[in-house]
């Protein structure tokens, strides 16, 4: 029995399937096609430290926000949405939801509920939800019914939606 292997995933596949060292693996990729494009640039190889270098100080930051942002998107893809209404980000992050005759007069009630996301950027609007909703805040102090509606995060992040139901900006990634 000493020499025998518990069954199941092995050390190198756990961490292959770590949300760390699938992070760690994009980031490389970025940073080899960026020494790729500068080496072309130059004429020549420009080497790893290099392009390690140039894209930290010139992408990173750029990069790992986008990638904040994506994820966000996948969470709601994956789990839906419940939206509801607070007066501000003081009262959404107090917990304190917004009464039901505040949000009645001012159109806010059409978008309280729970969505799920269809066709890549779409939101459905669902009666109940299979698993547990991310959950996001309306503000009534910025809602206007002839602009996009801003969905806030507790993570200080936030997605668009247009007037068609479609998520246009996620974070700081405007969406196609």
């Amino acid at each position: 029995m000493g020499d025998e292997q518990l069954s199941g995933p092995s050390n190198h596949e756990l961490m292959r399937n770590s949300s760390l060292y699938r992070e760690f693996k994009a980031e490389r990729e970025e940073i080899l096609r960026h020494k790729w494009l500068e080496s072309e640039k130059a004429g020549r190889d420009i080497g790893f430290e290099r392009a390690l270098t140039e894209w930290i100080v010139k992408y990173r930051s750029g990069w790992r926000r986008s990638r904040v942002d994506m994820h966000l998107l996948e969470k709601i893809g994956k789990y839906g949405l419940s939206i509801q209404a607070y007066a501000d980000r003081d009262d959404f992050l107090a917990g304190k939801l917004l009464s039901e005759k505040d949000f009645k007069g001012n159109g806010l009630y059409r978008l309280i509920g729970c969505y799920v996301l269809h066709d890549n950027s779409a939101l459905r609007r669902v009666d109940i939800l299979g698993t547990t909703p991310l959950g996001g805040g309306v503000f009534a102090r910025e809602y206007s019914d002839a602009s996009p509606v801003h969905v806030h995060f507790y993570e200080n992040s936030e997605i668009v939606i247009n007037r068609e139901g479609r998520i246009v900006k996620v974070g700081n990634t405007t969406l196609c």
